[in-house]
């Protein structure tokens, strides 16, 4: 595929995501505006329809989600990879993945907890170095009764040599 392709392709997506926020934003505010404004003594039918722009309303907003992440992907493979490419050799990117917990426990610099998110994998050879990185987030997360807790422990990039 072509740059302008891409390019047409990646305005494309991004009025998609622009158009399904507004929608899903729309729906879901007026359809609770008339679920608070209602009064008990309408009829079913008004429950029915506010709550069903509500739905609607954050159904589009998950297709935002998707059309958002398609967008995220395309960039990063057309001019982040690129980049990465020009500067570097043996390059690998996972933008899905990252580190595995272990690695990350391996490390020995950050304080373990119980909820760890890695994703865009990076690795790949300057001037004979081999390197890997990904964006890391460690959490801890507690639960007292009927309160949780979330204490982040680290969020941010780790590089490996």
């Amino acid at each position: 595929m072509d740059i302008m392709q891409t390019m047409n392709n990646m305005e494309q997506l991004r009025k998609k995501c622009v158009i399904s926020k507004v929608a899903g934003i729309a729906l879901t505010v007026f359809g609770t505006f008339l679920l608070c404004t209602m009064r008990f003594n309408y009829e079913i039918v008004f429950f029915i329809i506010a709550l069903i722009l509500m739905l609607t309303g954050v159904a589009v907003m998950k297709v935002f989600d998707k059309e958002k992440k398609q967008f995220q992907f395309l960039y990063k493979n057309t001019f982040a990879k690129g980049v990465l490419d020009s500067i570097f050799s043996d390059v690998v990117c996972n933008w899905e993945i990252g580190f595995h917990p272990q690695q990350i426990e391996g490390i020995g610099l950050i304080r373990m907890g119980n909820r760890i998110h890695s994703e865009d994998y990076v690795s790949g050879t300057y001037q004979g170095v081999k390197f890997e990185q990904a964006d890391v987030v460690v959490k801890h997360v507690v639960r007292t009764g009927k309160s949780t807790h979330t204490y982040t422990y680290f969020e941010g990039r780790v590089f490996s040599f």
